[in-house]
């Protein structure tokens, strides 16, 4: 865990003395991001030599062909939904803060 945080650019004196749990997931989920992403450029190189020297074209996912090719992720009413809640939690914290 610590090498993936430090290689994501958090600093080894965070990481160790101030960094909270939560935190953790934000990193994990962008690392996992830009790992697909490094495949993905990958296959696009790949996919362009392989189809400028052959003479049947062939699509990106005959290359290569990733476990998460056929996922099917709704990642857009998850962030909303958590938008919303971290939004009632953040007045909820003002309100506690101000002795409301």
């Amino acid at each position: 865990m610590y090498a993936i945080c430090v290689s994501m650019g958090v600093s080894p004196s965070y990481f160790l003395d101030e960094m909270e749990i939560f935190e953790l997931e934000a990193i994990i989920k962008q690392y996992e991001t830009q790992f697909k992403e490094n495949w993905y450029h990958t296959r696009i190189i790949a996919h362009s030599i392989y189809n400028s020297q052959a003479t049947k074209q062939i699509e990106y996912t005959d290359v290569l062909k990733f476990p998460w090719d056929n996922q099917q992720e709704d990642n857009n009413e998850t962030v909303e939904i958590n938008v919303d809640e971290l939004r009632k939690y953040a007045v909820e914290m003002e309100n506690r803060l101000n002795g409301k």
